[in-house]
Parts: structure tokens; C-alpha cells; sequence
């Protein structure tokens, strides 16, 4: 029932609170924010938590940076400054699984790099409110 912007405003500042780390977010164009179905805006807020998460648990690094940016097409983008996916860790399962949660809701997931950082773009377009 909140918006999704909202939504990840709170994971953002609860993992920031509870690692000690400043998690950077940042909306664009909020006002734009439009309607997207619970079970979307879930997903949605899946395929955050899930690079958020490894960030926290994983990268070793110390900037994490999540940005929506709101229009005709949501753009989410995630990036982060750690070590990126090493192969023989897991490597490739949490992509795996993210990619069906985006194609399961008709999101393109673009992962723009996976070492030294973590680059991602997530892009949903409105297609729910005209």
C-alpha cells in the first residue's frame, strides 16, 4: 500500500542503521511515481534487497549507491564499490534468480558490471496508468 520509492527509502535506511554503513538513495522525479500492482512492487523490491543484501553480506566494500528515477520508465539503478561476484562463490545464482523474478514481471535487467562493483539497471516501463 506505500509507494515504492517509500519502500525502498526504509530498506535503505534500516540496512544503512544496522551495518554502520551509509547506503546512498536517491529519488528522481517522485512526483512522476506512478500505480504498479503490490505483486510488482514487490518483486520489484526484491530485486533490490537481493544486490543490497550481498553488498551488506559479501563485497567488502563501502558505498552502495540506489537510485530510482521516475517517468515513463522506472529506472532503479544499484551500484556498489566492493569486489564485485567471484566466481566460486555463488557466482551467477542470485543473477539467475533475479533475472526470472525481472522477466516475471516484464522488467529488463541489465547488469552493466559484476567485478570490482556492481552495476545494475532495472527498467520497468508504465504500463499500469495512463
Amino acid at each position: 500500500q506505500h509507494p515504492l520509492s517509500s519502500l525502498i527509502e526504509q530498506l535503505t535506511a534500516r540496512l544503512s542503521a544496522m551495518h554502520h554503513l551509509t547506503i546512498s538513495f536517491r529519488v528522481t522525479n517522485r512526483e512522476q511515481e506512478f500505480f504498479i500492482p503490490p505483486e510488482v512492487k514487490q518483486d520489484l523490491y526484491y530485486l533490490v534487497h537481493e544486490p543490497a543484501h550481498n553488498f551488506l553480506k559479501y563485497s567488502t566494500g563501502f558505498q552502495l549507491i540506489i537510485n530510482l528515477t521516475w517517468g515513463k520508465v522506472l529506472l532503479i539503478k544499484i551500484a556498489d564499490n566492493g569486489q564485485g561476484m567471484q566466481r566460486g562463490r555463488g557466482y551467477g545464482m542470485g543473477m539467475v534468480s533475479m533475472q526470472q523474478r525481472a522477466d516475471s514481471i516484464g522488467a529488463e535487467l541489465v547488469f552493466n558490471k559484476v567485478t570490482r562493483g556492481i552495476d545494475i539497471d532495472i527498467r520497468l516501463k508504465n504500463k499500469y496508468s495512463h
